[in-house]
């Protein structure tokens, strides 16, 4: 494994236009650039514009491709159209969850698997191990062939049918492989409509070599919109109220994908099964281990912010659940938490533990913030 620093190929456009850079998950990122609130709020108002190269990318092809993956992964890959993305899960033996990751259908046998950049190389390593027992089947790993951008926001959508005028067509978890006529040299790009924000926009996937470009047309051309640079700070409390998983706090390889909002991810019924699909099955069925719980959002009734790991209490003190995300909600402006609780709770109010300190807090549905 590459122990390096990773850096994006906007790497130094972030550092000129003042990005406060962070080692995350060992890739040079900006965290913030004009300040966390201002991005949030530029996203859910106007246009926000994401530096996501740092996302794995990995090519499965050939005839066993579908089966390939219907084994590997909770979601039905049959149900996938050409031009359609899926939201997935793949698990291990025990109903962990290696990874969460969007599946892009390219054509009937040629599929684009983008996950999460921490798990990148863990995840190549398990497709690529789990796909020897198929003889019609390729897998690479691309990652560094692709960089790609997040537009969201509000006004995301107008701004993006600049560069992009048939992108008009494309629907919720759809995509299409556009040509941009750079100054350059005509460029092909996957412009695809999964978010992680909450916000209406698009995600553009193409080649490092142009995309600083562009990055800079994106700006300027955003600037009568508004747009702000956002870093991974902002994305995180967005997706925090749109009420999203992250791989690491809502799901990881020690818990079973059960109760975290994503249900209809996992399909049971598939004939074949896929790997880890048993022990998920029966804890479902015995109403036992991660079944027991539920993702649930809480609004702090106080200033204290509640962080992951914070002990979820009941009034008489017993503990009921942990916090998952937390952060200070710039929509609500309250201090608002993704927690996993006992599904047997039933009062409306809990206790969260902040450094010692018992803070009431109110028991939500989520979203916190619902655009529709």
């Amino acid at each position: 494994m590459n122990t390096l620093i990773q850096k994006t190929a906007l790497n130094e456009s972030h550092r000129k236009l003042g990005g406060k850079m962070v080692d995350f998950a060992g890739w040079d990122m900006p965290v913030e650039y004009s300040g966390l609130r201002l991005e949030h709020m530029a996203t859910r108002q106007n246009i926000g514009l994401f530096d996501v190269s740092h996302m794995g990318e990995v090519r499965v092809e050939g005839l066993d491709s579908v089966l390939f993956l219907q084994t590997i992964l909770t979601n039905d890959i049959s149900k996938c159209a050409v031009g359609q993305a899926q939201y997935n899960m793949m698990l291990n033996e025990q109903g962990g969850v290696i990874d969460d990751l969007i599946i892009y259908r390219m054509s009937e046998n040629n599929f684009l698997v983008v996950v999460n950049a921490s798990n990148k190389d863990k995840d190549f390593d398990w497709i690529l191990k789990q796909s020897k027992s198929f003889k019609n089947l390729k897998v690479q790993d691309e990652s560094s062939d692709w960089a790609q951008v997040a537009v969201q926001g509000p006004k995301a959508v107008e701004l993006v049918l600049e560069l992009f005028p048939e992108a008009k067509d494309i629907k919720k978890f759809r995509f299409k492989t556009l040509t941009w006529s750079s100054s350059e040299k005509p460029t092909s790009w996957i412009v695809a409509r999964t978010g992680y924000t909450g916000e209406d926009g698009f995600e553009i996937y193409g080649p490092n070599q142009f995309v600083v470009q562009l990055w800079d047309v994106l700006l300027q051309k955003g600037k009568k919109f508004e747009i702000l640079p956002c870093g991974l700070g902002a994305r995180n409390t967005l997706r925090i109220e749109a009420g999203l998983p992250l791989y690491g706090n809502e799901i990881n390889d020690q818990k079973k994908p059960l109760n975290i909002g994503m249900n209809w991810a996992l399909k049971a019924e598939k004939l074949d099964g896929f790997i880890g699909q048993k022990p998920l099955a029966r804890d479902m069925k015995t109403n036992s281990g991660d079944a027991l719980n539920t993702l649930v959002g809480l609004l702090s009734l106080e200033k204290a912010i509640p962080r992951d790991g914070y002990p979820v209490l009941s009034f008489d003190k017993t503990r009921i659940g942990t916090v998952t995300s937390g952060t200070f909600s710039p929509s609500l402006n309250q201090p608002v938490a993704m927690a996993l609780i006992e599904k047997s709770y039933s009062n409306e109010t809990c206790l969260i533990e902040v450094r010692k300190n018992l803070v009431e807090a109110k028991i939500v549905s989520l979203p916190f913030v619902n655009k529709k």
